[in-house]
């Protein structure tokens, strides 16, 4: 094949996947979404800003309005659902388990103002077991050799076929550009098609901070802002506060306590050790639910 027919190849891949990728526009944030069927569209959560409706952008140009049916902070996706019904071309889903590091990818999105953008290259990773920077837990994620620009994230990741191996994002890896698996995208949307997905939350704003020698560990997490009536302030814990321990498990930081939370029940009552003044502090939270796309900096 030459290289012409190659870039002809790609060219004509681009434009049939993109038939069925999205501008998704949430206030003055843009990403791309995946047309999950005619009613449903994936896109990535961290865009959402606190909204219980946003904007599409489909592929033959119309605008529809999306209800966020629900979300899943720890892994960056949310689900909506579109107010009428649109196309769905046929690109099935491809195992990434029969995935190689080496195959050749497709990172495609779509701009309301600029339409279809690509970008091309490498699967240059696939991890193991894996928990994200937000507490989100999966079995792994792809690592793509390609420059994922603004508004990428959220459109699909795909093989030389135009088979979904899934979603792009770089809110979960302090930057980085991975892709969730399609195998773990179609378990978060089964979770929130049947609301078995709810995020439990402590309703304050954490920063991860360093302990003086002589509190038994190095670090901890710092209420540095808080919600109003939120679950922790109402079990009487105050701004400045340092978080240490969540129901038996320490907590060194921020991405700890969003990995407990992960676990934890809405509703449930847990124990928590904190740092006040010098003194440790033990307080019954009782969980609450986390808004929907709410403020990733609250847990």
């Amino acid at each position: 094949m030459s290289l012409l027919q190659w870039s002809q190849n790609v060219r004509d891949l681009s434009k049939r996947v993109g038939l069925r990728v999205a501008a998704v526009q949430s206030g003055r944030h843009q990403a791309s979404g995946w047309i999950w069927d005619s009613t449903h569209l994936v896109t990535v959560e961290h865009i959402l800003s606190g909204r219980e409706e946003t904007w599409v952008h489909t592929p033959d140009g119309k605008r529809l309005q999306a209800h966020i049916l629900g979300t899943h902070p720890g892994l960056d996706l949310a689900l909506l659902r579109l107010e009428s019904e649109v196309e769905v071309v046929d690109l099935p889903a491809r195992s990434t388990e029969s995935l190689e590091v080496g195959e050749f990818a497709l990172a495609v999105a779509r701009s309301a103002d600029d339409g279809l953008g690509v970008a091309g290259g490498l699967i240059a990773c696939r991890s193991g077991a894996w928990t994200s920077c937000r507490g989100g837990r999966a079995e792994h994620f792809l690592q793509p050799d390609l420059q994922l620009y603004p508004g990428y994230s959220g459109g699909p990741l795909v093989d030389a076929e135009g088979h979904f191996l899934g979603i792009n994002t770089r809110a979960l890896s302090r930057g980085q550009a991975i892709t969730l698996t399609s195998e773990t995208v179609a378990e978060v949307v089964e979770q929130l098609r049947s609301g078995k997905h709810h995020p439990a939350y402590l309703g304050v704003g954490l920063q991860t901070v360093h302990l003086p020698e002589g509190y038994g560990r190095p670090s901890g997490a710092m209420v540095v802002s808080m919600e109003n009536n939120s679950p922790a302030g109402r079990a009487g814990a105050y701004l400045g506060d340092i978080l240490v321990e969540l129901e038996g498990t320490p907590v060194g930081g921020t991405a700890e306590v969003l990995q407990e939370l992960q676990r934890l029940q809405v509703g449930q009552v847990v124990t928590t050790r904190w740092i006040r003044a010098g003194q440790e502090v033990v307080l019954q939270v009782e969980l609450g639910q986390r808004p929907r796309a709410g403020d990733e900096t609250v847990e």
